[in-house]
């Protein structure tokens, strides 16, 4: 839906606004719906791998590892804060003039969390090769991937 940045209002398509007369100017509502779908998708399976790794990894690290313990919730934090970082970018990406900001926050943390949560999927599915560890790995792609072509979609402001 066009916008018209002097009445701050959203009118239906038209090129001109027509309280003022100012040309309209589009929202990336493309960009935004991907990335904010990624981002959501991210923070629900980091909070899960969270919850796997700690199930699975609590008495296996505190028995032979124990100095590895508190990298794992370092790596969660870290990996929460991007997928919320990504959603942010995704909100931004909706405001007239701010798609390029957003589709570069959401691009950035989208490759953070691969790093981040990722690297925790990965070692869930290293100890627990099981078929729901493979279906979080599959929506963790899927939701990296949004994150990534959201913001894409953001720069390219559609």
């Amino acid at each position: 839906m066009p916008y018209c940045p002097l009445c701050d209002r959203d009118f239906p398509t038209t090129s001109l606004c027509p309280s003022c007369g100012n040309v309209m100017l589009t929202r990336a509502v493309a960009g935004f719906g991907v990335t904010l779908m990624g981002g959501i998708i991210l923070t629900v399976i980091s909070i899960i791998a969270f919850m796997l790794l700690l199930g699975t990894f609590n008495l296996f690290l505190s028995t032979f590892y124990p100095f590895l313990l508190p990298y794992s919730y370092v790596f969660w934090v870290v990996g929460l804060i991007c997928a919320l970082i990504v959603i942010v970018g995704g909100a931004v990406i909706y405001i007239p003039g701010r798609e390029r900001l957003g589709g570069g926050l959401a691009f950035v943390f989208s490759l953070l969390s691969l790093f981040t949560i990722g690297i925790m999927i990965a070692i869930v599915l290293a100890f627990v090769p099981t078929i729901t560890n493979l279906l979080i790995l599959v929506l963790f792609i899927m939701g990296f991937t949004m994150g990534i072509v959201g913001s894409i979609l953001g720069f390219a402001r559609k």
